[in-house]
């Protein structure tokens, strides 16, 4: 009851807000131009400019709630990833240290890792190329111009898979004067040594071009305190990332831009797991004895398999290692066929590869064994007209197709249950599996000027996918290989076709958008929306779930996801020097998806599962101010209240404290006739039903200041400043107490030197300066229904966040004609 009030006066605190807001614009809007202009003209904030709606339009003027961050921005605090992006933006919260692909949720919004063929509820968009798979992320933000990232469902000009919103990023594009500019730096706690170089200029009149290289090696901050561990700097990684772009416009109508990245990273494997939740709870201790502390830290213990297990399979190797490449190709053509009509074509090509091999699980001995090589390819293809009339009525049209495979091939060596099998016997799953998808869309938009203030615009967009699967796998009872007692000989297991049923399976689905902007005044724009969105289903990949499909049909399909609702807002600039901006929003979504263990197969396989209702609401506030009694000093801020909920039953796998009889829940059976209601406390599953999403805090925010001043005529020095907030959360999808996230802050600083022209700099970049641990996911180390020897149930794991960490990172600018 006091939960539910206090979000009752949340969200009218949010209304209240957006009824005042417009008092200041209106304040304004009783100025004239020419007094605003004034007031304003000690400091005025840089025009943003976005693509939200497929076509460049103010920030202030677009009606979709976007956060949006400049080069400037992104290098005042050395930001390298999305995580630190997080960081500026409330009710975003990614994790990049679980993988190599990485998790992003937004407004509580997301799918889980679990599953490597299903795709992001939150996109990436990437030069305009559409990527549902976070392996993106990993070289992806490098040499980065702009990254605005947009909020709520993003269906009709982005397409599927953007349910929860879309990261958006415009790389840099070759600058009209030649440059030459090299860079480096050092980062202390992970030992992070790194290069860059840009050659940037016209080739040719009409021809530009741009070249990014960088190159880095690191240890990482962590530390595998396991004896004799092969790579004890848990994230030894050496990484390569290039990019080229041409830009060649041979006359006022016609311009294209090509661009070519590649990156690759290897070394050690891919994600740090460590065991906590151990002491004080009452269930069965840590197993890894004095070597392993059982809490979130910079030291962590997880033991290498036996170098001989290389000769069970092809994906096991001599010891554990990871490797990443990444080749992302774009081409935009765009021509003016008339003065008001434009035909833009967008063609993009990605091939995203990972490999790990090594012990799944953070224990001294190597229980888990798994190995595994992913390739995802997809080829797409956009098409668009758009019209610009001086009359009140504009219109979009365009087509999307994009065929894309993923093919894996996994295995995965387990302790066998004794008996039946021999004490100290293994069994070895593997197969190779291919996911398939073939997908074309139709967009239409029209923008209607209905006076010179009020603006509606409505449109939808039709989708048509479909997805197979197919593989290869063991034909023997069970789909495994019987590994006996100390052999490392590879067992004689008959492999046929995959028999999933079904086998293909389509999707169609139509997503309308309809939204009203009204602008009182040029610095006030108000606007409500109604959308819909929707994701793709697909099919199951675990290696162990569907290691009997070669003997056994079975159904590895789940449902698509959708998502209906709306928002309202307000983005004012009430002096040139002051922007503030507000929205609310209420969605609803359905079948939503979300990864899970199986209760079948000994709990130990993976899916993603649809699991009814949920829903997000709540509003969100967002500001910059650059005072004019302080030249040089700019503040920006954001706060956001969000309130999520799952509506309807969602039956998971009970927690460890529920297991061992210290709380209540464990009230239900999941069998294959469906779920019925136990005596309390004798089940196997859980309802979540009224429980907040994973990873949704409540209360989140972001205050940032960036101050520029001079020392002397040819030395200007910078200093920045940030500190983030976020309520409580949630990582364990069995709603384990153990594993919430405690409400935390974050800091941010650094300071600068740069030359009179820009020639060069040098700065000192501080991270979570308070060295704050945070936990963005976690799991059981055994899973719900599976044994391990010398296990106990109820032991967590997840994978931490970068410790403090201070980079020192040059400069050096070439200049010529």
């Amino acid at each position: 009851m006091k939960h539910d009030l206090a979000r009752q006066r949340a969200l009218l605190a949010g209304a209240a807000v957006l009824a005042l807001w417009p008092t200041s614009a209106a304040l304004a809007q009783g100025a004239s131009d020419e007094a605003i202009q004034a007031d304003g003209a000690a400091r005025t904030l840089e025009t943003v400019t976005v693509t939200a709606r497929r076509r460049e339009e103010r920030l202030q003027d677009v009606p979709v709630v976007v956060s949006s961050f400049g080069k400037d921005q992104i290098d005042a605090f050395g930001a390298e990833g999305f995580e630190d992006i997080s960081a500026l933006t409330p009710s975003l919260v990614i994790d990049e240290s679980g993988g190599a692909e990485g998790l992003i949720t937004l407004r509580g919004i997301s799918t889980g890792g679990l599953n490597a063929s299903s795709d992001q509820a939150v996109s990436i968009n990437i030069d305009g190329v559409q990527f549902s798979n976070a392996t993106a992320l990993r070289f992806g933000q490098y040499d980065v111009e702009q990254i605005d990232v947009l909020k709520g469902p993003q269906a009709l000009f982005f397409g599927k898979n953007s349910p929860g919103g879309i990261l958006s990023l415009r790389t840099s594009d070759p600058t009209d004067t030649f440059l030459f500019e090299l860079g480096g730096g050092y980062e202390f706690s992970a030992a992070e040594r790194f290069g860059e170089a840009v050659i940037s200029g016209s080739i040719l009149q009409t021809l530009g071009g741009r070249l990014y290289l960088r190159a880095s090696d690191e240890d990482g901050p962590y530390e595998n305190v396991a004896p004799g561990a092969v790579r004890p700097d848990a994230q030894e990684t050496s990484t390569f990332f290039g990019r080229a772009t041409l830009n060649w416009t041979p006359d006022d109508r016609f311009t294209s831009r090509f661009k070519l990245a590649y990156g690759t990273g290897e070394g050690a494997p891919q994600g740090i797991e460590q065991r906590f939740g151990c002491e004080g709870s009452g269930l069965p201790g840590p197993i890894n004895g004095p070597v392993d502390n059982c809490q979130l830290d910079e030291v962590f213990v997880t033991g290498d398999p036996d170098p001989a297990l290389a000769a069970l399979s092809p994906l096991f190797s001599a010891e554990p290692e990871g490797e990443t490449r990444m080749l992302l190709t774009s081409l935009e053509l765009s021509v003016e066929l008339t003065d008001s009509l434009t035909l833009t074509s967008l063609t993009g090509y990605s091939d995203l590869r990972y490999s790990n091999y090594g012990n799944t699980l953070p224990t001294l001995a190597p229980i888990f064994v798994s190995g595994f090589d992913q390739d995802q390819t997809s080829l797409s293809q956009e098409i668009r007209l758009t019209s610009t009339f001086e009359g009140p009525v504009n219109f979009m049209i365009g087509a999307f197709f994009d065929d894309r495979s993923f093919d894996i091939a996994q295995a995965l060596l387990v302790p066998a249950p004794a008996p039946p099998f021999p004490p100290g016997a293994r069994l070895l799953f593997e197969n190779d599996q291919s996911v398939d998808s073939d997908s074309q869309s139709a967009f239409g938009q029209l923008l209607w000027d209905v006076t010179p203030t009020i603006e509606i615009s409505a449109g939808a967009r039709y989708t048509s996918e479909t997805r197979t699967l197919s593989g290869t796998g063991a034909l023997s009872p069970g789909g495994f290989g019987l590994v006996l007692p100390a052999s490392f000989a590879p067992p004689a297991v008959p492999t046929g076709a995959f028999q999933p049923s079904p086998d293909e399976v389509s999707y169609d689905n139509w997503s309308p958008e309809v939204s009203i902007a009204w602008r009182p005044h040029e610095r006030v724009t108000l606007f409500a929306a109604y959308k819909e969105g929707f994701k793709s289903g697909g099919f199951n990949t675990s290696v162990n779930g569907s290691s009997q499909l070669a003997a056994i049909p079975s159904d590895q399909s789940f449902a698509e996801e959708t998502v209906d609702g709306f928002e309202v807002g307000i983005k004012s600039s009430p002096r040139g020097n002051l922007r503030l901006n507000a929205a609310a929003f209420s969605y609803t979504y359905d079948n939503l998806q979300l990864s899970t263990f199986d209760f079948a197969g000994g709990g130990i396989s993976t899916r993603v599962v649809n699991t009814g209702a949920a829903k997000t609401e709540g509003f969100e506030l967002d500001g910059i101010w650059s005072p004019d009694a302080i030249d040089g000093l700019t503040i920006t801020g954001g706060l956001s209240f969000n309130d999520t909920e799952y509506t309807e039953d969602v039956f998971f796998p009970c927690n460890g404290p529920q297991i061992a009889g210290q709380m209540a829940g464990c009230d239900f059976l999941t069998q294959l006739g469906g779920v019925i209601a136990v005596a309390p406390g004798s089940g196997n599953a859980q309802n979540l039903q009224g429980l907040p999403l994973l990873r949704a805090p409540e209360w989140s925010g972001s205050l940032s200041a960036a101050y520029e001043g001079r020392l002397t005529s040819s030395l200007r020095y910078r200093l920045n400043g940030n500190t983030s907030y976020s309520g409580s959360y949630q990582t364990n999808n069995r709603y384990d107490p153990r594993a919430e996230q405690d409400a935390f802050w974050l800091f941010n600083a650094s300071l600068g030197l740069m030359g009179q022209t820009d020639r060069w700099s040098i700065d000192l970049i501080g991270r979570n300066l308070t060295d704050e641990i945070v936990l963005t996911g976690s799991g059981g180390v055994v899973p719900v229904g599976g044994t391990v020897p010398g296990v106990s149930a109820g032991e967590l794991q997840g994978p931490a966040s970068r410790p403090r960490s201070v980079l020192l990172q040059f400069s050096y600018r070439f200049f010529g004609e």
